[in-house]
């Protein structure tokens, strides 16, 4: 696979080449008069859109037998595997790479570990060389674009990191430093923003409005519609639910505040927790942290206990916020939350519920994101097809 310049395409393309591809991707095939109904373009631009997407084997059109009372029609499906893009998540200690296709599919996959204490310059270099394998590698579509998921506050022009307080990464110029290495344009996005975004567009629960909170070091959180207006260009650090108050003179915060939710419920807090508890258990795995806390509450340990309900009480807090404000259609609830019980993740849907405007309880739809390392990598492939193929 040759690194290539923007979207990998012609120059002089049409300006209606995303709506068109973005269209047919979320609403399913369809004819170019269906098209243009739904898009509000004339026949003559659809066209002029379709025609050079066809050529190039994006688009496929295929006749469809009439019914018998009228002529057959022709019918336009993407054609996924003829797009890559590659993807870039990013968190503390831990960098996943992989190149996807235009529905966000996992085909190649790479990782490396990292010091939290490593310059920025040195990971990104390692992105750089981790990336130019993995393309030059692959046997696919040519890559159009890059999309990286990072922690932080990301600049409003989607090209760098601003802070990054885990990573001690200050105004990081991620896009221009790859596209300097690689060639190939690169956009970057919150972390958690992206996530909701995947799930938005590509996972399998359907829903128009979509609310993502992620619990790891921090808690995060992204908001999606799924048709319509796109939220996904909004700087997600700017939305800091992990800095809402939920214990009054709690424990100091990362933010320098006391009784953040972060604080009370970050991955950080729940393992000093564990260790309080049964100081002689091996230490957890990032994902073994709610299943070990949860095994002792079920054992009748009186402060595993006492942990789980602190923990459901002040998540509870916290996503009944992001409920009450945004009323999204579904919530969905990642990072170590993603290996949390049935039995947990019930009590803390009840405990959101019991926080909710009464008119919204019966709507709440709460579920368990997916956690493992694709659906985590592919955050990074949503951002770039998004930005850069669908924009």
């Amino acid at each position: 696979m040759s690194l290539i310049g923007v979207a990998g395409r012609p120059d002089g393309r049409s300006p209606h080449e995303g709506l068109v591809l973005r269209t047919l991707r979320d609403e399913g095939p369809m004819s170019r008069t269906s098209l243009a109904e739904v898009t509000g373009l004339s026949i003559a631009t659809i066209s002029k859109v379709v025609g050079p997407l066809v050529d190039r084997g994006v688009l496929l059109e295929t006749v469809r037998p009439s019914d018998g009372l009228g002529r057959p029609s022709k019918m336009l499906t993407p054609v996924a595997d003829q797009v890559s893009v590659a993807a870039v998540q990013i968190s503390v200690g831990l960098v996943r790479l992989a190149i996807t296709d235009a529905m966000a599919r996992v085909r190649t996959r790479d990782s490396f570990t990292t010091d939290p204490d490593t310059p920025a310059s040195v990971v990104l270099d390692r992105i750089a060389e981790h990336l130019a394998r993995l393309v030059s590698e692959d046997s696919g579509a040519p890559v159009v674009g890059i999309g990286v998921a990072s922690p932080g506050r990301i600049s409003r022009d989607q090209r760098s990191v601003r802070l990054a307080i885990g990573l001690d990464w200050h105004d990081l110029e991620v896009s221009d430093v790859l596209e300097r290495a690689l060639g190939i344009p690169t956009v970057v996005q919150h972390n958690v923003q992206a996530l909701a975004l995947t799930e938005a567009k590509y996972g399998p629960i359907g829903a128009d409005l979509l609310a993502y909170v992620y619990v790891r070091s921090g808690v995060g959180l992204g908001i999606v519609s799924r048709h319509g207006a796109t939220d996904f260009r909004a700087p997600e650090g700017e939305r800091f639910l992990g800095h809402i108050q939920v214990v009054e003179d709690g424990h100091l915060c990362s933010c320098g505040a006391r009784g953040c939710l972060e604080s009370a419920v970050g991955e950080g807090r729940l393992r000093a927790r564990l260790r309080e508890i049964a100081p002689d258990l091996d230490p957890p795995t990032t994902t073994d942290v709610l299943p070990a806390l949860h095994a002792l509450a079920a054992a009748g340990n009186p402060l595993a206990l006492e942990v789980e309900r602190e923990l459901v009480d002040y998540l509870g807090r916290g996503l009944g916020i992001v409920a009450n404000l945004w009323n999204p259609d579904l919530l969905l609830v990642g990072g170590v939350l993603s290996s949390a019980s049935d039995a947990l993740l019930g009590q803390l849907r009840e405990s959101t519920r019991s926080r909710l405007v009464p008119v919204l309880r019966d709507d709440l739809r709460l579920e368990r994101a997916p956690g493992n390392d694709d659906a985590v990598v592919r955050s990074g492939a949503a951002t770039a097809l998004e930005m850069l193929h669908y924009a």
